[in-house]
């Protein structure tokens, strides 16, 4: 969960070919939800997660 502002961010990671969208609504069942979008991971990503391991 994630601070923007006054908004509340959630992010999901998943493997490639996941569908969690319906079960992660799912799961917040009662909360008040603005927005769903999904993407692909980009560069900066994939250089977070090696770099976030070292």
């Amino acid at each position: 969960m994630e601070e923007r502002g006054p908004a509340q961010v959630l992010l999901v990671h998943a493997e490639p070919g996941s569908e969690l969208t319906q079960p992660v609504l799912s799961a917040l069942d009662g909360a008040q939800v603005g927005r769903v979008s999904t993407r692909q991971p980009t560069l900066e990503d994939a250089y977070v997660e090696l770099v976030g391991r070292a």
